[in-house]
């Protein structure tokens, strides 16, 4: 039997509040003697919140907080493995992660692998296991089949179908004394169900470039495209990388694992988008990288969650600066559509002996953002009408409506460093470290 063990202390403090967490993992392995081909695989979260929760307008408050309890312990995988059972072929049963096809699921099922001469060929079943929810009601089914017509090429296609079923509030509007504008929640289920095939190309254009393509049709229609190149030119000793994306139809909530402490509120409109990269060293030891993207959304509105930017990076890497010291510099710009934006500067300097490990940085970031802010008095003004005359209402209403909102910008300067060691203090285990202190010069800023 092997294994490993994971132990983590996460503490934070900020003027306000403070918070501490600690996780633990631990990994599983068991090989029968005498049976190479069986194995069982497992690993366990274990997550303690020691101080409690957190107050809900507090800048600490995280997913953890939405738990009853303090203490939460998890099956991330438990999983037994029959290789060769059926010459080339790997079959799974138990809690696992599949990493094939189109949704990154964890599932409580079976998983089927088989290579046969230039085809290959998996398929799954089974009900989705959430961390943090079991929804054994939610199933999950996909299968793919890929095809090698030549050494520098591959095609495949990959189907998949999950659904997920929801308890969502139902919001009731009525009218009282004191708030004519007031809530009232009704629980009912809903359910989501996808489906969606993609069909992939992999292709080796010369012995450094390399080509990958994919067009996914989702629920009914086509819904994304994707392409990717990448690869070196050794004469020019330039590295780069090119991703272009469309998004081709509106995009809201779907099938994830997720808890519902996320869900998606609006839709993603169709957007476009290209990442661009380039890299190459300057001397022996520095290396250049600089990045850019670009996207562009069909409907740009701050009241839409996608938006239009531009993004740049430029990435400078010193090696060997003395023996066993290295260093980085980070410059990223982004422009966001609306005068939205943030401007940052990085940088890392770490240096290593033989079993420790020294890194220390420091982090500028100027941040610009647009957001809506509301007018308590012309609320107040209908209220007071509907106190004094109900049937006025709608002669007050227009107060509101108008006139309870306003744009604001805000400015912030944020300063964060950080230093971090790691220990390797014997064979297999390792000790690591970080300390991050962060300043926010915004208004409202813990």
């Amino acid at each position: 039997m092997t294994g490993g063990f994971d132990a983590t202390v996460d503490a934070e403090r900020d003027d306000n509040d403070s918070d501490m967490n600690l996780d633990q993992t631990l990994r599983l392995r068991f090989a029968p003697p005498g049976h190479p081909a069986w194995s069982a695989t497992g690993a366990f979260w274990f997550s303690e919140d020691v101080d409690g929760h957190e107050a809900p307008t507090s800048a600490l408050r995280d997913i953890d907080d939405a738990f009853d309890s303090d203490f939460r312990a998890r099956v991330l995988y438990l999983h037994v493995d029959a290789e060769d059972l059926w010459g080339d072929s790997v079959l799974r049963v138990g809690r696992q992660r599949i990493l094939e096809g189109l949704a990154y699921n964890r599932i409580d099922g079976v998983y089927f692998r088989k290579q046969l001469a230039a085809w290959d060929w998996y398929a799954f079943g089974g009900w989705r296991a959430s961390l943090y929810e079991n929804a054994h009601d939610d199933i999950a089914l996909g299968a793919g089949v890929g095809y090698r017509p030549g050494a520098r090429i591959r095609i495949a296609v990959d189907g998949f179908h999950g659904k997920d079923k929801r308890e969502i509030a139902e919001v009731v509007f009525w009218k009282t004394l004191f708030n004519p504008i007031s809530t009232r929640l009704n629980r009912q289920a809903d359910e989501l169900n996808d489906t969606a095939i993609a069909f992939s190309v992999w292709r080796d254009l010369a012995t450094n470039h390399r080509l990958h393509a994919r067009y996914l049709w989702k629920d009914g229609g086509g819904d994304e495209t994707r392409l990717s190149l990448s690869g070196d030119f050794e004469n020019w000793q330039l590295g780069y990388e090119l991703n272009v994306r469309a998004q081709l139809n509106r995009a809201g909530d779907q099938v994830a694992d997720l808890s519902g402490f996320y869900r998606v509120l609006g839709v993603f409109e169709p957007y476009y988008n290209v990442f661009a990269a380039v890299h190459r060293p300057l001397s022996e030891r520095v290396h250049l990288s600089f990045e850019a993207e670009l996207n562009d959304a069909e409907s740009d509105d701050p009241l839409t969650p996608n938006r239009d930017y531009q993004r740049y990076a430029l990435i400078l890497s010193f090696d060997e600066i003395t023996p066993g010291t290295e260093a980085s510099l980070a410059l990223e710009d982004w422009r966001v559509a609306g005068a939205e934006g943030s401007f940052a500067v990085t940088g890392e300097l770490t240096h290593r002996w033989e079993k420790v490990s020294l890194t220390v940085g420091a982090d500028f970031e100027r941040f610009e953002d647009r957001y809506v802010g509301y007018n308590p008095l012309p609320m107040r003004l209908t209220q007071v009408g509907f106190l004094l005359r109900p049937a006025a209402t709608l002669l007050f209403e227009p107060f509101a409506r108008f006139f309870d909102t306003r744009v604001v910008e805000t400015h912030e300067n944020i300063y964060s460093t950080f230093v971090e060691s790691k220990w390797d203090f014997r064979d297999n285990q390792r000790l690591d470290a970080r300390l991050t202190r962060e300043q926010d010069d915004g208004p409202d800023s813990p």
